[in-house]
């Protein structure tokens, strides 16, 4: 039986979780569950897997590896860690000749054909995944570590937790339920380096904000400008008028 020993991935202070690290983890896991409920549905339709199936073992092994080493690195959730390893050793035990590995022993990635991947095995491995997936979902919610580069200004795990908090409390109730989903959207870019995305996410919110601000004050829609458009209307509709607000004069340098 080939072993690989995964702890030096691994030490006693927790990497850091990325949004990318905790995507790729999804991804490898959802695509083990298709690929193998795919493999299944032929199985049980047909009896053979056809030439245009590609998702071997040496695909299954190599996703399961990396989704191990992965949670090793991260020091995440031991069990599902503890059952990606068990679950691998036991495919490789069964399904990989050890003649075939080569000189390599750590690697994990040699094979023969997943023809003689058993149903059993391969129902197991589905509802397996699905169980993996659903549990990692609820871990990553609470270990992500948001970080800032050298010049940022902004605490971003606060940002990504509460973006509410920077806002009034009565601002961010009158706010309707789109803006609020921008300008939260907005911190997730953010929080990734994604400035321009952030910068549009946010100025659609206020785009959103200064229609019900200019719909409100002169009781007609205008449903078909843009947040620059708006503000120009907002100033045409102020320009007489004693009582200006101060805002418009910051919104100035938005439009420029």
């Amino acid at each position: 039986m080939i072993e690989i020993d995964t702890t030096k991935y691994s030490n006693n202070e927790q990497w850091p979780l990325s949004f990318a690290t905790a995507y790729s983890v999804g991804r490898k896991l959802e695509n083990i569950r298709v690929s193998c409920s795919h493999r299944k549905h032929l199985l049980e339709s047909d009896g053979e897997i056809d030439d245009d199936y590609n998702y071997d073992t040496h695909f299954l092994i190599a996703d399961l590896f990396i989704v191990e080493v992965t949670l090793a690195a991260h020091n995440l959730a031991p069990n599902v860690h503890t059952q990606i390893k068990q679950q691998r050793q036991r495919f490789a035990e069964k399904y990989i000749k050890e003649d075939e590995i080569g000189s390599d022993e750590r690697t994990p990635f040699h094979h023969e054909s997943f023809d003689n991947f058993s149903l059993l095995d391969t129902e197991k491995i589905i509802d397996k995944s699905v169980d993996w997936l659903y549990i990692l979902s609820k871990e990553f919610k609470n270990k992500f570590t948001y970080h800032e580069n050298g010049t940022s200004r902004i605490n971003l795990e606060k940002v990504i937790q509460n973006p509410s908090s920077f806002f009034r409390d009565d601002v961010w109730s009158w706010l309707d339920d789109r803006p609020k989903n921008d300008f939260k959207q907005s911190c997730v870019c953010l929080s990734v380096n994604s400035t321009t995305a952030s910068v549009m996410l946010s100025l659609r919110a206020v785009e959103y904000c200064l229609r019900d601000w200019y719909e409100y004050d002169t009781d007609r829609q205008i449903k078909d400008r843009t947040w620059g458009q708006v503000i120009s209307e907002l100033e045409d509709h102020y320009q007489d008028s004693s009582d200006r607000p101060v805002l418009l004069s910051n919104l100035e340098g938005v439009i420029e």
